[in-house]
């Protein structure tokens, strides 16, 4: 009976399918998981949610109504997948002993690959869209004179001007301020949204779409609109001053244009500087999901090509997956007091206009966590406080060291003995295979998801100790996950219904709330060092209280509904216990840190 109601189901789809003018063949291969994941209606965590895939079946079949989807659909269905020629550059393994001495300071872009030519995708031609890199990009200048006049100097990293030159003042000002002229940056990986400054993104979802048959020019008419009017348009009252959501680019060619590439690139009459910015407009548009109670469409219906699909293709294969912020897999020599240098009529890469100087290195054999590789940075960082009055979050003391250029963190024998700690626990852990940078970043995020301190929550040992994960069940989830980050989509970063969790703040518990709260009726609004403490050390308190009975339950059930069973149920007993009876809660609470403790230190 089962086998004749599946059946039943899909007879509904190819019927609704003939009604609308599909090909059967379209219909039933268009269908298919793979396809509607790449096509981007189903989500890759919802695979085995039946309910999400025939939400994804309805809405696949509907956009076969669509002349210019089911052309698009047939175009890519009939393809044998993306054509490109790939100069593959090697990237030399680095010790962290070789670092030992210096001064790091980070470094962040995004993920694109290097040595990349894409000449075809879902079937239409691109006309070979380069893929100049990211991270690797130094190493690939490392044959490039840069300079006439200096034959010898080579380039390390590239960016927009006025980027270029806050970067290289961050490298002359650590070196001065240090007295150490050995200064390294660190890459470190924007999130998957970066992208969309990046200029192959654009380009070929631009070129695919230009191409699109039987396309309505009322869709073509909003898509352009929705560019050139912006979004969340808001006046100020008292002020007049007019903001935007999405800033309006009134001067776009439109899609159809044949200048709009040129527009997007920056080249031709068009300038390079603010094409980035008109880049993440047009894809924010491009990947948007329509409403149509509000009349707004979702041009994905008409062909324009999913944006994960082409972010695997052009993202670094090593780092599908690796939260932002972590650190060690590119790092080069910068020089300080060295004037950076305009790219002129080269096109060392279509995203960016100026180079900064330096001696590309390669990088460590696996990922690093910020807490390891920059402890210094991230505790001053998790002391400063956000314009609420409130310490930085996790999110805020990474988007800080990304972004401030005079951060750094002293590469000395502290510094060593915490990474090659980390570095060998990852490696004894993972050691039955797979590509440790990737390993260890599936590990960190492991770990993350179900550790509700910073400490120790990167260290496998103490968390498989205390929890009693064993090393194989640790490594599986690794590669679980680095296997899901490959079927990714646009709007998930990483672990289903993890997504994006390494990157948003931590939410506080009610003892943290209360203790904060307290502590702005005795100091005020006007936050302070003093004030701050005195939050953490009333939240402490709490949590001996009834509150802390309570942020036990509601962690346990967090964690158990986000799927961290193990830890989950620790921390529900932990609550109910602590309800029933007080003392015995507090001891095996407090216990059980001790316990962490005594593994972290082994």
């Amino acid at each position: 009976m089962a086998i004749n109601k599946v059946k039943a189901g899909v007879d509904v789809f190819m019927a609704r399918a003939k009604e609308l003018g599909a090909p059967q063949w379209l219909a039933q291969q268009g269908m298919e998981l793979s396809n509607l994941i790449e096509s981007g209606f189903l989500q890759p965590q919802s695979i085995a949610n039946k309910a999400q895939i025939t939400k994804a079946k309805n809405m696949y079949t509907e956009a076969l109504g669509n002349k210019s989807f089911r052309n698009a659909q047939a175009a890519k269905l009939k393809s044998s997948g993306t054509v490109k020629t790939v100069q593959p550059i090697e990237r030399p393994i680095i010790t962290p002993e070789s670092l030992q001495g210096s001064i790091i300071t980070p470094v962040s872009g995004d993920t694109t690959v290097v040595g990349q030519q894409i000449e075809e995708m879902f079937g239409y031609s691109v006309d070979g869209v380069k893929v100049d890199g990211g991270p690797m990009f130094g190493l690939k200048m490392q044959d490039e004179v840069i300079d006439e006049s200096n034959p010898e100097l080579r380039a390390a990293w590239a960016s927009m001007e006025d980027a270029a030159n806050t970067k290289q003042g961050g490298i002359d000002f650590i070196a001065d301020k240090t007295g150490n002229p050995r200064v390294v940056g660190a890459y470190g990986p924007m999130t998957d949204i970066a992208l969309n400054f990046a200029s192959p993104l654009s380009e070929i979802t631009a070129k695919v779409t230009q191409q699109l048959d039987g396309i309505p020019k009322s869709v073509v008419k909003q898509f352009d609109a929705a560019i050139r009017e912006g979004s969340g348009r808001k006046v100020n009252k008292k002020t007049g001053k007019v903001t935007y959501d999405r800033k309006p680019y009134p001067e776009w060619v439109g899609i159809e244009s044949q200048d709009a590439i040129l527009q997007l690139t920056g080249n031709g009459e068009f300038p390079k500087e603010g094409a980035g910015a008109l880049r993440k407009a047009y894809m924010a548009v491009s990947a948007a999901k329509g409403d149509a109670k509000r009349g707004q469409m979702n041009f994905r219906d008409y062909g324009v090509p999913n944006r994960s699909t082409i972010v695997q293709e052009i993202t670094e294969p090593e780092l599908q997956g690796v939260p932002k912020g972590s650190m060690g897999f590119s790092l080069f020599d910068a020089i300080p007091n060295q004037s950076t240098i305009p790219f002129g009529d080269k096109k060392y890469n279509e995203s960016y206009d100026t180079l900064i100087a330096g001696n590309a290195l390669g990088g460590h054999q696996i990922n690093y966590p910020p807490e390891v590789y920059a402890p210094d940075m991230m505790n001053y960082l998790s002391q400063q406080i956000n314009k609420a009055g409130k310490p930085f979050s996790r999110d805020e003391q990474i988007g800080s060291f990304m972004m401030n250029p005079n951060i750094y963190q002293r590469a000395d024998q502290k510094w060593l003995d915490g990474v090659k700690t980390f570095e060998g626990k990852v490696l004894e852990t993972l050691k039955q295979g797979g590509k440790p940078a990737l390993a260890a970043a599936g590990l960190m995020s492991a770990i993350n998801s179900q550790a509700g301190e910073m400490e120790g929550q990167y260290d496998p040992t103490s968390m498989s100790g205390v929890l009693g994960i064993s090393p194989e069940m640790i490594e599986a989830m690794a590669q679980r996950d680095a296997l899901d980050q490959q079927r990714m989509s646009a709007d998930q970063q990483r672990y289903g219904q993890y997504a994006d969790d390494q990157m948003m703040p931590r939410e506080q518990t009610y003892s943290e709330q209360l203790g904060n709260y307290l502590s702005n009726l005795r100091y005020g609004d006007d936050s302070s060092r003093q004030q701050q403490e005195m939050a953490r050390v009333l939240g402490g308190i709490l949590d001996f209280t009834g509150v802390g009975t309570v942020d036990a339950l509601k962690l346990g059930a967090q964690q158990k509904a986000a799927g961290n069973t193990a830890e989950g149920w620790l921390n529900s007993i932990l609550g109910a216990s602590e309800a029933a009876i007080p003392a015995a809660a507090l001891g095996y609470k407090y216990g059980k840190k001790g316990v962490q403790g005594l593994m972290e230190a082994f």
